[in-house]
């Protein structure tokens, strides 16, 4: 578990697989390792927020101490103030909490989480660039093909 906490509110966030579902489905991504690596890379406060508020632990008979991932904000910034921290400490904070538990595809070593908080890849929609990439280069080879042919019906200089 991983407690944040400000003077006015202590949270403790709990990781469960039913958790990291949850944010993968609300995210509408596919893989949770690659999707709270494109968050960190690219600063995504909302998504922060919605981390912070599906990992929260909640006891029974207990309120939940965020209404919505919107109320997370104001923790956050409360959270950035005291501590002296930036958005991106708070999700190297909680990045390296769940490298450690175990809840990323396989557990890291500090280089490798490093080194994978700061690939650029990471913050890229690899599905998405390779299907730009294959539409080029289809349409390449389309018209490849269609000037090969047209080359080949060429005769006394009349053209097909």
């Amino acid at each position: 578990m991983k407690v944040l906490e400000t003077n006015n509110k202590r949270v403790t966030l709990e990781l469960k697989t039913r958790k990291i579902v949850d944010i993968i489905t609300l995210a509408g991504a596919k893989n949770f390792e690659d999707y709270f690596f494109k968050t960190l890379y690219n600063k995504d406060l909302k998504a922060l927020s919605e981390i912070i508020y599906s990992l929260v632990k909640v006891s029974e008979g207990e309120d939940r101490p965020f209404t919505s991932s919107t109320a997370v904000y104001d923790f956050i910034d409360e959270y950035k103030y005291e501590k002296n921290k930036c958005y991106e400490d708070i999700f190297n904070e909680i990045a390296e909490f769940i490298n450690n538990e175990g809840f990323f595809n396989t557990k890291m070593s500090p280089e490798e989480l490093e080194a994978k908080k700061n690939n650029l890849m990471t913050s890229m929609d690899m599905e998405k660039v390779m299907d730009t990439v294959l539409k080029d280069v289809s349409k390449e080879v389309a018209i490849d093909e269609i000037q090969d042919r047209k080359s080949r019906y060429t005769f006394k200089g009349y053209q097909a």
